[in-house]
């Protein structure tokens, strides 16, 4: 006949700092079916290990466990939490009764899991409290019972599901000696209808209430020895494993758990619920302030006019010709206004001017717009209107003002139909314009550019290969295309040198010196000389010079885009910048020099090869 229960070589070991304690060693058990067992050891035997590996509480580290023929490790987790509520039933030392339940309720417990209907359940549940002599304690709650009449409520729990196997930890250990007997007799009736009942003890008196007797010491079995022929195996309940049964009841089963749970444990319901406040308003307080930053960086990049274009004159930026472009006129935003993909246009023409109100004066950059400039670019009016067709074809000498004009011009009172002067100008004041998350003058937009540019002639230079290159056909290669272009260039016959360069980004740096000279003198003298290991590049303007003080204060800062400017003259900066940054990066330099009346030199040395 097949056994119930074969333990094989099983052994169970616990993580003990850097290595392992083990608990259990190769132990070798086997139960039938209606057999009445007691393990007995000292504590820290073992025994209560062997107990929960029996009761597919724990799973052991090796070994084989057959339990009623199926292999325990092969099954699921689903499969295990059914046999611990369906085929065994087990029966505590400290009852673990819920205190919030009655003594029928703590018995209905596991056939809710199961889900069996509700009074199904409760039929079964005071049948079995009324067998163990509980019938009139069934509202009891766990404190107004005794420690043997929770040991019974306990004991009904765990049949109420018929349990093949009764699984008891020290039974008897919190109670007294009539108690004890009670419970013993107890177990002893469920052995006799057929069950398997295994008790985990200490007490020999306990022991001997067993038909057989497995002892245990160190984690291993030292005596399995048999006191008196065991009852017969009468068939009881269905051992199939099943798996509880999901559906509206259960739902609401578990729901009244909970209340009553909760009803129970007053303050740690309230402190659990008040987390759960905390947390979920702390992410909503989060989710609303990251929306609420992200909105506003929208904003603020909607008002720095990312979606506007900006047409000069010229070819370029820095296009020293631009001033004499005259083909841009009002005619072409006309037509641009047009075209289906444009929202808005508005001509644009800037002058710096000093404001008088009374007796109160200050600088100020003044623009002259077309009426939809507000919408390109993204101004929003705090006080009074705009401009409209009519004050734009009648050219009326009305004013839009920020914010800073309002505080330097009219601190203490309305600037609303207030008039002042601009120079010469009387100008009124029909609105105000809110503060702009970034209003850029000329210079800090020319500041902007010259950064971005730098760091693309950075990316440029890096990925330009250096190789020997003859300086003197470099220069001459430069001279005739801007000739070409009309530009007056004179070339000094040159000596034949070589340097070690990208050619890509020397030619750029090169042509840039030269177009500036010639571009703002009456042309450019260029010559070539070596001195010592390296090589010196002259290139005189020919016009006449400027005074030292404006030599320091308005080119000398067009070499370090980086730092605070203080004035610039428009189209000369940005080259002679891109210039230095690959003149020093080849590890040469670049010098200024007023040779009045001549004009300004512009000395530029190299690191030559050696012959």
């Amino acid at each position: 006949m097949q056994p119930l229960i074969h333990l094989s070589g099983i052994t169970r070991s616990y993580p003990s700092g850097e290595g392992e304690l083990q608990v259990l060693h190769g132990i070798d058990l086997t139960i039938a079916q209606g057999e009445f067992v007691a393990i007995i050891g000292a504590s820290g035997s073992g025994k209560s290990t062997l107990m929960n590996i029996l009761g597919c509480l724990d799973q052991p580290s090796s070994g084989s466990y057959l339990l009623d023929g199926r292999e325990v490790a092969e099954l699921d987790s689903g499969d295990l939490a059914a046999l611990r509520r369906e085929f065994f039933g087990f029966v505590f030392q400290r009852y673990h009764l819920l205190n919030e339940m009655t003594a029928l309720g703590n018995v209905e417990v596991p056939a809710i899991y199961r889900g069996v209907p509700s009074a199904q359940r409760r039929d079964k549940a005071a049948a079995l409290l009324g067998r163990l002599g509980m019938g009139a304690r069934l509202d009891h709650r766990p404190g107004q019972l005794s420690g043997g009449q929770q040991q019974r409520v306990s004991i009904a729990r765990a049949l109420v599901n018929d349990a093949r196997v009764i699984l008891a930890d020290e039974p008897t250990g919190a109670l007294d000696s009539q108690s004890g007997e009670e419970v013993l007799s107890i177990l002893d009736e469920l052995n006799a209808e057929g069950r398997t009942v295994i008790i985990v003890t200490h007490d020999p008196k306990v022991a001997a209430r067993a038909r057989r007797v497995v002892e245990i010491a160190d984690g291993r079995i030292v005596s399995d020895r048999s006191q008196e022929a065991p009852a017969p195996a009468t068939a009881t309940a269905d051992s199939t494993v099943r798996a509880a049964t999901p559906g509206i009841g259960r739902l609401a089963e578990a729901l009244r758990m909970a209340v009553l749970a909760m009803r129970a444990h007053k303050l740690r319901s309230f402190l659990t619920m008040l987390g759960i406040i905390i947390g979920i308003a702390s992410v909503v307080s989060v989710v609303a302030l990251g929306e609420g930053s992200r909105q506003q960086v929208l904003a603020n990049i909607s008002g720095l006019g990312t979606n506007t274009l900006q047409v000069f004159p010229g070819q370029n930026f820095g296009d020293t010709r631009s001033g004499k472009v005259t083909t841009l006129v009002l005619e072409d935003g006309t037509q641009l206004a047009r075209q289906s993909y444009v929202a808005s246009v508005s001509p644009t023409v800037s002058t710096s001017q000093t404001l008088r109100h009374g007796a109160t004066e200050a600088s100020a950059q003044i623009s002259g717009v077309g009426e939809q400039y507000f919408d390109v670019a993204g101004i929003t009016l705090t006080a009074g209107r705009a401009f409209d067709a009519a004050d734009i074809a009648a050219m009326s000498q009305d004013v839009v003002i920020d914010e800073n004009t309002r505080a330097s011009l009219f601190p203490d009172q309305d600037p609303l139909g207030q008039t002042f002067m601009a120079g010469k100008v009387p100008l009124r004041v029909v609105g105000v314009a809110a503060a702009r998350q970034k209003w850029l003058s000329d210079l800090q937009e020319l500041d902007l550019i010259a950064d971005s540019a730098i760091r693309l002639v950075r990316e440029e230079v890096g990925a330009d290969e250096r190789e020997p290159l003859r300086l003197d056909l470099l220069l001459a290669e430069i001279a005739e295309e801007l000739r070409g272009l009309g530009q007056h260039v004179e070339l000094a016959p040159p000596p034949a040198i070589e340097v070690s360069a990208g050619p890509i980004a020397l030619k750029r740096a090169l042509r840039n010196l030269m177009t500036n000279a010639a571009t703002h003198g009456r042309g450019a003298l260029v010559s070539l000389t070596r001195e010592g290991d390296r090589a010196l590049i002259r290139i005189l303007d020919d016009g006449p010079g400027v005074p030292e003080e404006l030599l320091s204060q308005v080119f000398e800062p067009f070499f370090r885009v980086d730092q605070a400017r203080r004035k610039t003259v428009p189209g000369a900066g940005l080259g002679l910048a891109i210039a230095r940054e690959i003149i020093e990066r080849h590890q040469g330099s670049i010098e200024i020099r007023n040779r009045r009346p001549r004009g300004l030199e512009q000395v530029c040395t190299l690191p030559c090869l050696m012959p």
